[in-house]
């Protein structure tokens, strides 16, 4: 398993190129104006593994869930970071 935690601020970010496994994601530290999406690609781009069209809020602040996927992805790992607040997210993949 690999991982690679994301907290330097809103963007792109290709996780991986190629096909894998993403185990799921940890928040580690939540803002509730953070959004993400996930997608099975190298961009920011169809397919969408979680909040295509429209991302979904991190969490409320204070609360750190852990968001199981176990799914397979294709062409890449790409996950979008928006909105604002502070935030530190954890990726679990292979």
């Amino acid at each position: 398993m690999q991982y690679r935690e994301l907290s330097t601020g809103t963007g792109t970010y290709v996780i991986k190129t190629g096909a894998g496994f993403l185990q799921g994601i940890q928040v580690n530290v939540a803002a509730a104006a953070t959004t993400l999406q996930i997608f099975d690609q190298t961009s920011a781009a169809a397919p969408a593994i979680a909040g295509g069209a429209a991302a979904f809020p991190l969490s409320a602040v204070g609360t750190t869930p852990f968001y199981r996927y176990n799914c397979s992805f294709t062409n890449g790992l790409t996950i979008v970071v928006g909105g604002s607040g502070t935030f530190s997210l954890t990726v679990l993949y292979y």
